[in-house]
């Protein structure tokens, strides 16, 4: 990236040089079957943007995109020693590697705004992209999440009713635990469940097997075991993996009356973008464009209102991402 001042009549250039990249692709390897959402390049030597269009299917597309972040510390310390001005000009510049490849021609380069953290990585494949890392497509870092379930609407079943009744959660490595409950009735809830660690949840010495009580119960068993915490708030239980990782999705068994239980997040190995091939501000004010008539040309586009606003703290300097024009 360059910054631009007027000086003595003279441009004076000051660049400031990114601080982490890498592409981010959907691209079908050489197969044409498996696509490369999980490749990873923050360590090759040249960034990719490009659309593809038709290759696998006659609709089929497949996307390539830049991220870039800055420092802008380092230029709001410059700010400060008046180093360069406040009112200087920001640049975004890249420059075009020549490469055998066709390329297009009047096409459009946006340069937007990232909103949300992502890992630079260690692939370097742009060919095959066999290497894997974050960020990548569908991932933007290498930390995991933890899954959460929420469980409500418990129901009146009545002394004796809970019998059978049970509900299935899975840890950050995706083992199965049945919360099952034991009531005077006998201890059957385990019968006929799948594959997995039961866990009884004793109901014989309450005083009332009303949906709350029954909840609390609920709440203070599962609370109590390594793989997971859980609070009761309005009504609703909220269970939270001791640990990140991969995890399916919570069971609960049939005819529990109106007992719901959901999964609010989605465990994982990774920390997913929101929206597959990254997290951009969607306020077109923001972003910067430029045509390319040849296809050859450098990029140089002025970014001003995004870095100003990270020099002033009014805007996450999550970095910038380029694409090919406002679809790619």
């Amino acid at each position: 990236m360059q910054i631009f001042e007027e000086q003595w009549n003279k441009m004076a250039i000051k660049r400031y040089f990114a601080t982490k990249d890498t592409t981010v692709t959907d691209a079908y390897k050489s197969d044409l079957t498996t696509q490369a959402t999980g490749s990873n390049t923050g360590l090759s030597d040249v960034l990719e943007v490009f659309s593809i269009y038709g290759q696998v299917s006659s609709e089929s597309v497949e996307k390539s995109r830049i991220l870039l972040q800055f420092d802008a510390t380092k230029i709001k310390a410059d700010q400060t020693s008046k180093e360069i001005p406040a009112n200087a000009k920001y640049y975004l510049k890249l420059f075009n590697a020549k490469h055998s490849e066709r390329l297009g021609r009047n096409f459009e380069l946006t340069v937007k705004p990232i909103t949300a953290e992502w890992d630079e990585g260690e692939g370097l494949d742009l060919i095959n992209y066999n290497h894997k890392d974050e960020a990548n497509w569908i991932a933007r870092k290498s930390d995991t999440v933890a899954q959460v379930v929420q469980a409500s609407n418990m129901a009146n079943l009545g002394a004796n009713n809970y019998t059978n009744h049970y509900i299935s959660l899975y840890d950050g490595t995706d083992t199965r635990y049945n919360f099952f409950f034991q009531t005077a009735a006998g201890n059957e809830a385990s019968s006929g469940l799948a594959s997995g660690t039961d866990v009884a949840v004793n109901l014989t010495a309450l005083e009332n097997n009303l949906a709350a009580t029954v909840m609390v119960a609920l709440q203070t068993v599962i609370h109590a075991h390594d793989s997971f915490t859980a609070a009761i708030a309005d009504s609703i239980l909220s269970v939270t993996n001791s640990t990140g990782g991969k995890a399916t999705a919570p069971v609960i068994s049939n005819g529990f009356g109106a007992a719901t239980i959901t999964r609010t997040v989605t465990g994982n190995d990774y920390t997913p973008w929101t929206t597959a091939g990254g997290d951009f501000e969607a306020n077109a004010a923001k972003w910067s464009t430029q045509t390319l008539d040849k296809g050859t040309e450098d990029l140089e586009i002025d970014v001003t209102t995004v870095v100003s606003e990270w020099v002033a703290e009014s805007r996450v300097n999550y970095g910038l991402a380029v694409m090919l024009s406002v679809v790619y």
